[in-house]
């Protein structure tokens, strides 16, 4: 099941404030940020954030969001 723009965007928002410390006009202005982003960019972003989240089994590749 695919998720719209909203739904990812709201997902990786979910994750951000839940993992970090900012505060909430840094939070307002990462989710601006976010909505500025064409799908194919966001897609990149959303799949960083799974590889990053649970990377696979492989030990050779490491990802993660910086």
């Amino acid at each position: 099941i695919s998720m719209n723009k909203e739904e990812k965007i709201s997902k990786i928002m979910k994750l951000v404030t839940k993992r970090s410390s900012v505060d909430e006009d840094k939070l307002d202005t990462f989710k601006e940020v976010l909505e500025s982003l064409n799908d194919n960019v966001l897609n990149k972003f959303v799949a960083g954030i799974v590889f990053a989240e649970k990377p696979f089994k492989s030990k050779k590749k490491i990802w993660r969001i910086e």
